[in-house]
């Protein structure tokens, strides 16, 4: 037996087997194009710790103790760390982000050696604070990235780290930049699938270990900076690291490495290929079209017209005209048929096979050679805009 892992939506949109397969391709292709070597494949993400946050340990218990009370600290100290690692198993030295407005002090002369730090009021990454990351990257990276020996740096695609001075910056350094998939990381970011996981569980552990020792101590950024180093150095052998990016199939390169993490995408997978057969094939869709055409609206309308109500009504079965439309009758005539459609409603849905008259359902027995459609009579364009923009929800 084993717990269910929830899934939202938005990821397993984004997970559907085709859409994977397109990156593992773009993914491939640079690989060919540049050859790189596996200590040349670098992931970048930053994580956060809090210095007061519950500790939410698994601990031994007595038996029938529901509740297991621990000191925490009251601190509200935060810091980001930036880390980086490399498919041979390698990681550079981290990059820490502090909350503050000022750079007062040094706040990370205890941790590991080679380490960069930076203020900023919030403790978050910006596009000024991800150019000076990539000029540590540079000159962190072992051998160093020379444009004839080029490193390739996968992320994600947050807003900081993609920017046009970023996209040069790095190209003149020598680093070529692959973004992940929205909703994607946390099944193709090698540092979220093996290594930020057990960072936590080992800062939960420092921090807890801390706090027993000096309990009127609060937390400061040096100390925090401290607890976080340590929880990274237990947390980032080369196994662990080597782990992440076979199971994400980064390298070596694996299309099939999330085959059973794609199993809740594949309903949105079949949806959206039924809706594309719909388009083309059902009669009611053919009529549309062909009345949209004979009403004067161009190619890219109606593409858009279609795709509208594809998006926003999941069946057209069983739906009828309100009284209120019915009675009101064919509108009066215009000589501007298409404005109608420039001041449609979004929120507008085609009409069923109950819903268009009986002249417009011939529409679908066109002849597919000539595109003529001898048998229909002659339309007034003013009464399929009429039919075709009341019909509202």
């Amino acid at each position: 037996m084993r717990i269910v892992e929830g899934v939202d939506s938005d990821r397993a949109i984004m997970l559907r087997p085709s859409i994977v397969a397109s990156f593992y391709d773009n993914l491939e292709l640079i690989y060919n194009l540049n050859h790189y070597g596996r200590n040349r494949i670098w992931n970048f993400d930053e994580t956060g710790v809090q210095a007061g946050r519950n500790c939410g340990m698994r601990v031994i218990a007595k038996l029938g103790q529901r509740c297991v009370p621990h000191l925490i600290s009251k601190s509200k100290e935060w810091i980001t760390v930036l880390a980086c690692v490399s498919a041979c198993g390698f990681s550079i030295p981290r990059f820490y982000l502090f909350k503050s407005k000022r750079h007062i002090r040094n706040y990370i002369a205890n941790c590991e050696l080679g380490a960069c730090m930076a203020v900023q009021e919030h403790a978050w990454m910006t596009k000024e604070l991800f150019l000076n990351w990539l000029e540590h990257f540079a000159h962190s990276v072992p051998g160093g990235v020379p444009p004839s020996h080029r490193a390739l740096l996968i992320f994600d695609g947050h807003g900081s780290h993609v920017a046009f001075r970023t996209i040069e910056e790095a190209r003149q350094i020598g680093i070529d930049l692959v973004t992940l998939l929205a909703h994607t990381s946390h099944k193709l970011q090698p540092l979220d699938v093996s290594v930020f996981s057990p960072f936590k569980n080992y800062f939960k552990q420092q921090r807890s270990r801390w706090m027993s020792k000096f309990p009127h101590i609060e937390i400061g950024r040096e100390e925090l900076e401290t607890l976080a180093s340590k929880a990274f150095a237990q947390a980032l052998p080369p196994a662990n690291i080597i782990s992440g990016f076979r199971r994400t199939g980064i390298w070596p390169l694996n299309q099939n490495a999330l085959e059973n993490d794609m199993r809740p995408s594949e309903a949105f997978e079949v949806r959206t290929e039924h809706d594309a057969a719909s388009r083309d094939e059902e009669p009611e869709y053919m009529a549309v079209e062909a009345c949209l055409q004979l009403a004067g609206f161009n190619e890219e309308q109606i593409q858009d017209f279609v795709e509208l109500h594809t998006r926003t009504q999941a069946t057209v079965e069983g739906t009828s005209l309100t009284p209120e439309i019915a009675e009101a009758g064919p509108p009066p005539q215009t000589s501007q048929p298409n404005e109608g459609f420039k001041n449609t409603s979004t929120s507008m849905s085609l009409p069923t096979q109950a819903d268009i008259p009986k002249w417009t359902q011939d529409a679908a027995n066109y002849d597919d050679e000539t595109l003529s459609m001898p048998s229909l009579p002659e339309i007034d364009p003013a009464d399929v805009i009429h039919y075709f923009t009341n019909a509202v929800n």
